[in-house]
């Protein structure tokens, strides 16, 4: 029988779903990193992104799903794609309509670096924020990420991913 002075604790974190304690939250090769723990920009505020319109780009359904309730709670206008192929082809037919891509790193097929890669090389100058639950060593393309990139270790919360965003897009304006 259960005493009636024991709680139990729930994780928030699904079992299906291994932790990263590991993970590192340092900047390097000159990529700005958020820290998981980053306070909101206005403490007592809830984030904003003003309808912001963003592409978000993870092949993982979970983390998609969470990462666009976040933004959404968060105010922008969100339109997802599992892969940077399908990515590619909503920004060809969206074109100006996205604002802002937030991308993994490490997916199957075409990694998130390579796609911006491709992007910058078109000409196209958009913001950009990666994902990534690799840091560090583990993470093998480096090389790719652009200088003014912004890097959101996960798992993240609304607050860490709107500041990434606030970032990426101030570092936009200011080399516009």
């Amino acid at each position: 029988t259960p005493s009636p002075h024991r709680a139990t604790i729930a994780s928030a974190r699904p079992a299906s779903v291994p932790p990263l304690a590991h993970a590192q939250r340092t900047p390097w090769m000159g990529v700005s990193s958020v820290a998981a723990d980053a306070p909101p920009a206005l403490s007592g505020t809830r984030p904003s992104l003003d309808g912001l319109r963003v592409l978000l780009v993870d092949d993982d359904p979970l983390v998609l799903r969470t990462a666009e309730r976040l933004l959404q709670r968060a105010g922008a206008n969100v339109v997802t794609a599992a892969s940077a192929e399908d990515a590619e082809r909503l920004l060809d037919a969206l074109a100006p309509a996205v604002e802002l891509i937030v991308t993994d790193v490490v997916m199957p097929g075409v990694s998130g670096p390579a796609m911006i890669a491709r992007r910058r090389a078109a000409g196209d100058l958009r913001p950009v924020v990666y994902m990534s639950g690799y840091t560090g060593d583990a993470f093998s393309e480096a090389a790719l990420l652009a200088e003014d990139a912004v890097l959101v270790a996960k798992p993240f919360t609304t607050a860490t991913l709107v500041a990434a965003i606030r970032e990426a897009k101030g570092q936009a304006r200011s080399a516009g």
